[in-house]
């Protein structure tokens, strides 16, 4: 069970298990809302065994997008879980995001110093913009969850 008790968050450059939340920084950045105790998501480094992309560091955003469906009877809504997996040298990897997404990370430390992820984020937000049909990202798009995750 879920304690839904107001505890002190990890700093977001440490290892942290997925249960724990990053702190919230100060500035307006994506992980402002991530760290926020109404959140509830994912933010950590997150180490994962995965011998065909060992080496390759990134950050995986999950986004959650909203498809408008015009029907007879007035317009539905259908969601999609939108993981963006983006390396650290700049390059979208879908293969990448499906196993951060299926594969659970290890507990083991890690000495990575992840890199600033505000240029991370737009190159996942254009990655979006592009590949989903949006009529509006503020009202399509919500960002739910963002990790730096190293395969071994």
């Amino acid at each position: 069970m879920i304690s839904r008790q107001k505890r002190a968050p990890a700093p977001i450059a440490t290892v942290a298990r997925d249960s724990e939340c990053p702190r919230k920084t100060a500035q307006a950045t994506p992980t402002s809302y991530v760290g926020s105790y109404d959140f509830g998501g994912l933010s950590a480094i997150r180490r994962i065994e995965c011998s065909e992309l060992a080496g390759t560091t990134g950050y995986l955003f999950a986004f959650v997008v909203r498809r408008r469906i015009t029907r007879e009877g007035g317009d539905e809504c259908l969601f999609d879980f939108y993981p963006v997996f983006v390396r650290r040298g700049g390059g979208v990897d879908e293969a990448a995001a499906r196993v951060a997404v299926e594969r659970q990370a290890t507990e083991a430390g890690s000495n990575l110093t992840p890199p600033n992820e505000l240029e991370f984020f737009e190159i996942a937000r254009t990655h979006v913009e592009k590949s989903a049909n949006l009529w509006d990202w503020e009202d399509d798009v919500e960002f739910v969850g963002l990790s730096f995750v190293e395969f071994f």
